[in-house]
């Protein structure tokens, strides 16, 4: 088994841990929602001991700019961008910047839920959409 996280960042980020095997199927381990106000709590997410091992891959939505969605994003602090970089900071601290890995958001459009997983996962959109990020990564690694 080798554990990998998905981090779909935002004002609201969404998060899952799973256990992938082998073969390529994975169970969920934890799916939850960080509030903006909890936002620096996310180091705790990535840490490992005896029990919980080091996640091998950080699965992380990447955050751009495009010119046809500039004029919604004024005045905007870009939630999704901080997001991102403190989880790169955690990242960077505990030894595991190259195993993060970014992907457009437009990837989620190719991915379903596993109905198996459908139980698993807290009702939350955001959460719903770390998991289409792990299980993109998943399917095409």
């Amino acid at each position: 088994m080798t554990r990998m996280v998905a981090f779909d960042p935002g004002l609201t980020t969404g998060f899952i841990d799973v256990d992938v095997s082998d073969d390529g199927g994975f169970r969920v381990v934890k799916s939850c929602e960080i509030a903006w106000f909890s936002r620096f709590s996310i180091g705790e997410l990535l840490q490992w001991n005896e029990v919980v091992p080091q996640p091998s891959a950080i699965v992380v939505e990447k955050f751009t700019l495009y010119a046809h969605r500039s004029k919604d994003q004024i005045g905007s602090d870009f939630p999704s961008a901080q997001v991102i970089g403190i989880i790169e900071t955690y990242a960077h601290q505990l030894g595991l910047l190259d195993v993060v890995h970014y992907q457009m958001a437009s990837v989620m459009s190719m991915v379903r839920i596993l109905p198996e997983h459908y139980p698993y996962l807290i009702k939350s959109e955001h959460a719903r959409d770390a998991y289409k990020h792990m299980r993109y990564f998943i399917v095409t690694r």
